[in-house]
């Protein structure tokens, strides 16, 4: 696994850039995605840069074995093409922050980011863990529904254009 430290939209539904469309539902969903975690930059305020870098594995990232400083705007790339990526950094180091220009970016690019905050989960949501099982599906439904504000359930994602790529980003697991 890779290891990473660290406008304006309009959308239509017919094709774009990346050879990929979205239909109403992912449309709505990204614009209130970017909508939310813009205000959420906001009141941080002034913008500050941040740049990534891609290491190879967590030990050729203590000793400083990374590439060349990016634009987090590639790291829309890498998780496409890894599949998935991780951001490591201690507690109030800008992780939240650079998740939500993540929804913003992938917004932008015409995907569907959709946002959850883990940070919220309680003794509830440990119980309704519980009762889950094995059953993925229904787990990623109860994420859905309790930690994205969006009301969105896997019905919904599954209704989105199978070419929308959709990308899951995940927050508040220290």
């Amino acid at each position: 696994m890779k290891r990473l430290y660290g406008t304006n939209m309009e959308h239509s539904s017919q094709e774009h850039g990346t050879g990929t469309s979205m239909n109403d539902i992912a449309i709505a969903l990204a614009a209130s995605a970017r909508g939310r975690s813009e205000r959420h930059l906001e009141t941080l305020g002034q913008r500050i840069e941040i740049l990534v870098a891609q290491c190879e594995s967590y030990t050729a990232l203590l000793r400083g074995e990374c590439s060349e400083p990016k634009s987090p705007r590639i790291m829309l790339e890498w998780a496409s093409r890894f599949g998935r990526l991780m951001i490591s950094g201690r507690g109030a180091s800008g992780k939240s922050s650079l998740m939500n220009r993540l929804v913003i970016e992938a917004a932008e690019s015409k995907r569907l980011p959709v946002l959850l905050d883990l940070s919220r989960w309680d003794h509830t949501a440990t119980e309704e863990w519980g009762g889950v099982g094995d059953n993925h599906k229904q787990a990623f439904d109860l994420l859905l529904r309790r930690f994205q504000p969006d009301n969105i359930d896997v019905l919904r994602i599954e209704s989105v254009a199978p070419e929308t790529e959709k990308m899951i980003l995940v927050d508040g697991l220290n």
